[in-house]
C-alpha cells in the first residue's frame, strides 16, 4: 500500500512536466463546507453590527477554547488513507479514512477535548482503491452526509457492479444503515466522489466515470436523489470538479477539461441542479501557458465564489485565484504566493478564507497552509503543516482544512509516512 501512495505521487509528477493528460493528483481536493453558504453578505452585515466596536476573535475568548497546536494521533495503521474532513454545528470534528483493511471509516474528534474516539465503520471491506477512488463527509446542521467509492456489490438487486458509489446520511449517533448506490459501473472507472451542499436541505453529489463528470442533486437533504447528469458537454474529456452554490440557488461547477491535448479549467452553472447547463466558460486560459489543472471553489461571505487551481508548464508550476459573483464573469486571476501546486480552498469564519497547496510540483513540495482576512484579497503567511519528525524520509501524501465557522478556529488533518510506517494525524490552530 506505501509502495502503491509513492508510486502514484511519482507517476503524477512525471504526468505534470509531460501532456498534463494524468495531471490528477493522487488526492482529492474535499469540497465545499456546506455551513458557509449560509454566510452570505447578510451573515457578514449582522456580525459587523453586533460586533460593532469589539474584535471578533476577543470577543471569542471568553468561551472555551482548544488546545491548539496540540497534534492528536487518528491512526497509525499501516495503509490508513485520509478522504475528506467536516465540521458539525456543535464543533465536533470528524474525519472520513480508509484503513489499511479497506474500511471506511468516520473518525469523531473533540476539539475542546483532544479526544479521539472510536471511529464509525461506514463500510466494511469497501475494495482497495487508490486514494483517487475517494469519498467524501459534509456537514448540514448536526446531520452527516457520506459518500464514497466501493467495490461491494450494492445492497439493491439491480446495483450489482464492480464498482459503486455510495451514499449515507445520518446523525454521527445513527450511520449505521448500508446506504444506497448512486452509480454502479461494471465496464468504466468510478472516480472521486463528492458532495456540494446548498441552502436548506439541498445536496449534489458529483463523480467521474471514466473521463465524464457525473452528477445527482436531493432537495431532502439526501433521503432522494433524481436523474444522473453529465456536468460537462459532449466531446469533453473532464476529470477533477469541484462547485459552490451562489446566493441565488445555481450550482456552479468547475472541471478540470480537456480538448485535443490541452487541459484547462472550465467553469458552467445550472439553475435547475444539473436538467440544463450554461456554455462552459475557459477560465485556466487566463493565468498564462501551460495545463490548468486541479480546480478547487469554495463559497465567500459577500457572495462571490472563490477559484483557484495551478498551471503546469516545462516542469514548472505555479498557484491561481480569482472570484466571481455570478459563476459566468470572472476577474483575472492573481498569482498565489508560496503555494504552487494541488492548491484547496475552504471557506472560514466571515471574510476568512483558507487555502492550502504544496510549495513545489506536485509530489516533491512541502504543503503549506494559509489564510486570507479580506476574502482572498490578500494572504497570510504561509505555515508549513506540522509533519510529525522522525519518519525516513518524511512524506505528507494529502492534507485536510476544515474551519469551525463559529468559532473560527481552524483544523488540520493529514496523511503522513515513510517508507513502512503510515499516520493520520489531526491539529487545531488560530488562523
Amino acid at each position: 500500500e506505501d509502495a502503491d501512495a509513492a508510486d502514484t505521487a511519482t507517476d503524477t509528477t512525471t504526468d505534470t512536466t509531460t501532456d498534463g493528460s494524468s495531471d490528477v493528483p493522487p488526492d482529492v481536493p474535499s469540497d465545499i463546507t456546506p455551513d458557509a453558504e449560509d454566510a452570505g453578505a447578510a451573515d457578514a452585515d449582522v456580525e459587523t453590527d453586533v460586533m460593532m466596536d469589539v474584535p471578533m476573535d476577543i470577543a471569542e475568548d471568553a468561551g472555551p477554547q482548544p488546545e491548539f497546536g496540540t497534534t492528536l494521533t487518528v491512526s497509525e495503521s499501516s495503509g490508513a488513507e485520509l478522504f475528506a474532513m467536516a465540521v458539525l454545528e456543535s464543533g465536533l470534528v470528524v474525519i472520513l479514512w480508509r484503513s489499511g483493511d479497506n474500511d471506511i471509516l468516520l473518525s469523531p474528534i473533540d476539539p475542546l477535548t483532544s479526544t479521539v474516539s472510536d471511529p464509525i465503520v461506514i463500510e466494511a471491506d469497501a475494495g482497495n482503491g487508490s486514494i483517487s477512488k475517494g469519498g467524501d463527509v459534509v456537514a448540514m446542521g448536526n446531520h452527516l452526509a457520506v459518500i464514497w467509492w466501493s467495490k461491494n456489490p450494492g445492497d439493491e438487486p439491480d446495483a450489482s457492479g464492480d464498482q459503486n458509489v455510495r451514499f449515507k446520511v445520518g446523525t454521527i449517533d445513527d450511520l449505521s444503515a448500508p446506504g444506497v448506490t448512486l452509480a454502479t459501473e461494471g465496464n468504466e472507472d468510478l472516480w472521486r466522489p463528492h458532495l456540494v451542499a446548498g441552502a436548506q436541505d439541498t445536496l449534489c453529489a458529483l463523480w467521474q466515470r471514466d473521463k465524464d463528470v457525473k452528477m445527482t442533486c436531493s432537495v431532502d437533504q439526501g433521503a432522494s436523489f433524481g436523474d444522473e447528469t453529465t456536468v460537462e458537454p459532449a466531446g469533453v474529456s473532464a476529470t477533477l470538479s469541484s462547485g459552490a452554490f451562489l446566493n441565488t440557488g445555481e450550482l456552479v461547477v468547475s472541471y478540470m477539461g480537456k480538448i485535443g491535448s490541452q487541459n484547462s479549467v472550465y467553469v458552467t452553472k445550472t439553475n435547475d441542479l444539473g436538467q440544463t447547463w450554461s456554455a462552459p466558460v475557459d477560465v485556466g486560459i487566463t493565468s498564462g501557458v501551460g495545463q490548468a489543472l486541479n480546480p478547487t471553489m469554495a463559497p465567500g461571505t459577500a457572495g462571490q465564489i472563490h477559484l483557484a487551481w495551478y498551471n503546469s508548464y516545462q516542469g514548472t508550476t505555479s498557484a491561481w485565484h480569482t472570484t466571481s459573483m455570478d459563476g459566468s464573469t470572472w476577474g483575472a486571476p492573481l498569482e498565489l504566493p508560496t503555494i504552487q501546486s494541488w492548491v484547496a480552498l475552504k471557506p472560514g469564519r466571515a471574510a476568512n478564507l483558507h487555502i492550502s497547496g504544496q510549495d513545489n510540483i506536485p509530489g516533491y513540495g512541502t504543503t503549506h497552509y494559509m489564510t486570507s482576512a479580506d476574502d482572498g484579497q490578500s494572504w497570510g503567511v504561509a505555515t508549513p503543516i506540522p509533519v510529525t519528525p522522525g519518519f525516513n524520509p518524511p512524506i505528507e501524501f494529502h492534507a485536510e482544512l476544515e474551519a469551525n465557522l463559529v468559532e473560527g478556529w481552524l483544523h488540520l488533518a493529514w496523511w503522513e509516512g515513510g517508507v513502512n510506517d503510515q499516520s493520520l494525524r489531526f491539529v487545531t490552530v488560530e488562523p
